[in-house]
Order: structure tokens, then C-alpha cells, then sequence
């Protein structure tokens, strides 16, 4: 809906429109946002829905910020297909039917692993309602009836609500854990994606956070063209 007042926002100005034609495009006309997830997972079933979401998150990147300038232009990779791979790896390691995103922002991972398994629920929080907005339209445009997007702070989820979340994005592991520790029930899980530094942020770990939660790495790869190499890290909830 745009007319109708919802997702009104969203909708470019004129000047808006020019600056993301420029950003699609160098001075030499040829084009500088990629898309390489043809060539990149040629096998997939979902490459329609993929590409539907990166062209409106270059289109309301210029408004909305939803990514960083330096890295709209090779999202496929560094957003894109990170939340693919890592993605699929959670969708295998966890059974849960209800999974949060927490501080979703841009809708990854969130929107990527609904897209890959819509038998299960996703839920997305974050505080930016423009963000939100994005999230929810993004979700109605690519069809998605297993995703919820709420606007809130994360440390007023309700206590012992939540069995199963992913992060990307959201701060180091203290921070992800002393915000939404009362949240989780014992035996939940909670999923991270990180870059290389990792053990520095458990190394950084209370010890009065370690008494509740056990980190370990779960998984690693490495993105292509150069885009360096990443890590699921896997907390636990003891008690």
C-alpha cells in the first residue's frame, strides 16, 4: 500500500530516484551494484525472491540506510550470499519452528531464512519503525506468510518468550546477550554471525553471562571474490 498511508515512506522522491540511478550506474554507464547469484547458487529455487529483495534494497537504501554505502555495492555477496550459506546452516542445526531475528534492521537474515524454509515462523524485532515498515513490505512483496515484523527494543521482549534467535549486525556477543538474556528460555539457542574477530568477543564474555550461556563456533566459511570469512557462533542458554 502506498495511497492508503502505509509504506508512504518508502516512496522516492524525484531527487531520490536520481541518486539511486547513479548508484545502479558508474560514469561509464555500465553497471556497479552486482548481482552474481546466478552464477554464485545456480541451483537455487529462490533466486526470483533474492533478486526482487536486493533491487528494493538499493532502491530504498538512498532513504532509508538500510545498508552501509561502501557495501550496497556488492550486497549479493557480502549480504545476500552470507545469509544464504549461514542461513541454511542454522535451518540444519536447530529444529525450532519459531525463530527471531533480533535486531533485524534490513531483514537479514531473517527474510533470507524465511524464504528458504516457509514451513517455519519468523519473527523480526527491531526499534527503527522505517526499518520495520521495510521488513513488513518486503514480506508482503515476496509473498511471505510465515514472517511477523514488530517494532520494539529488544530488552522489552517478554521474559522467557523466546526458544530460538539469530543475529547479524547487532553488537558484539556481550551486547546481544545482556539485552535479550531474560528473553530466552533455558535450552534455547541463540545464533550469531560474526566476522573473524570472534574469539575477541567471547574472550570479552562476563563471567556472570557465562554462567547462563555456553559460545561455541558452530560453523565457518569463506565468501568469494575476496570478501573474507565468516563464522556462526552458537550460544547456548544453560540455565
Amino acid at each position: 500500500m502506498a495511497k492508503g498511508g502505509r509504506y508512504i515512506f518508502l516512496e522516492a522522491t524525484e531527487e531520490e530516484k536520481a541518486q539511486a540511478e547513479m548508484l545502479a550506474k558508474g560514469l561509464d554507464g555500465k553497471p556497479k551494484v552486482y548481482w552474481r547469484m546466478e552464477e554464485l547458487i545456480p541451483d537455487s529455487p529462490h533466486l526470483n525472491r533474492f533478486k526482487v529483495y536486493h533491487e528494493d534494497l538499493v532502491k530504498f537504501n538512498i532513504k532509508i540506510n538500510l545498508v552501509s554505502k561502501k557495501s550496497i555495492y556488492n550486497a549479493d555477496i557480502v549480504h545476500f550470499l552470507d545469509c544464504f550459506v549461514s542461513g541454511q546452516k542454522i535451518l540444519e542445526d536447530t529444529k525450532a519452528e519459531i525463530i527471531y531475528d533480533l535486531g533485524s534492521g534490513n531483514g537479514f537474515p531473517g527474510l533470507i531464512m524465511a524464504i528458504l524454509d516457509q514451513d517455519r515462523k519468523f519473527i523480526l524485532v527491531d526499534s527503527d519503525q522505517r526499518k520495520v515498515e521495510f521488513i513488513k513490505y518486503m514480506a508482503t512483496k515476496l509473498a511471505l506468510k510465515n514472517v511477523a515484523a514488530h517494532c520494539a527494543d529488544i530488552s522489552q521482549i517478554k521474559a522467557r518468550s523466546i526458544s530460538c534467535a539469530v543475529s547479524r549486525g547487532l553488537g558484539s556477543l556481550t551486547k546481544c546477550l545482556l539485552l535479550s538474556n531474560k528473553s530466552f528460555t533455558p535450552g534455547s539457542t541463540y545464533y550469531h554471525l560474526k566476522g573473524p574477530l570472534w574469539p575477541n568477543e567471547i574472550g570479552e564474555l562476563p563471567s556472570q553471562l557465562l554462567t547462563t550461556w555456553k559460545p561455541d563456533m558452530l560453523f565457518e566459511y569463506k565468501l568469494p571474490k575476496g570478501h573474507g570469512e565468516r563464522f556462526v557462533i552458537k550460544t547456548e542458554r544453560k540455565l
